[in-house]
């Protein structure tokens, strides 16, 4: 057999901090278009350079032939709807044993064999687009933190597959 070498380059390039300062509450969808501010980031490979201009919602990359300030298309898609399928959580939404977070429903569907993407999805998806496929997975929001009802639990037991 002959022998195979590979050779890893690492190259490091220097990118403007992306900053952003935005403030999404669960009673408004988001209706601007200006809600995130962002520089271009340039990244150097070698003697190729490719420029990922950023999100002027949310931030993230967006890559191809797009310009600095365009709005992605999962924003777009989005543009008005994100939470509005979400309520205001009761104030003692923290403390009361009817409520668990969203993170505890997807530990839950992760222990049943379900993934987390599918419990979310019951849930209406992460942005709040779309409504709850039933009453018990609508989504409770208390400052940055989802909610469901306790109920959840068992709605998700049931629609796990049987072994």
């Amino acid at each position: 057999m002959a022998n195979k070498t590979s050779k890893v380059i690492t190259v490091k390039a220097k990118q403007a901090p992306i900053t952003a300062q935005a403030t999404i509450t669960a009673q408004a969808p988001i209706t601007a278009l200006a809600v995130h501010t962002a520089s271009a980031q340039t990244t150097t490979t070698g003697k190729y350079s490719a420029i990922a201009n950023v999100c002027a919602v949310c931030g993230k990359p967006i890559v191809g032939g797009c310009v600095a300030g365009t709005v992605g298309s999962t924003c777009t898609q989005h543009l008005g709807k994100v939470g509005m399928y979400y309520k205001p959580a009761p104030a003692n939404v923290q403390t009361n044993a009817s409520f668990i977070t969203l993170v505890q429903l997807c530990n839950h569907a992760q222990s049943i064999g379900l993934s987390r993407g599918f419990a979310v999805k019951q849930t209406g998806g992460d942005a709040g687009c779309k409504p709850p496929t039933s009453a018990v997975f609508t989504v409770f929001v208390f400052g940055k933190r989802k909610y469901v009802a306790q109920a959840a639990l068992q709605a998700l037991t049931a629609l796990a597959p049987k072994k």
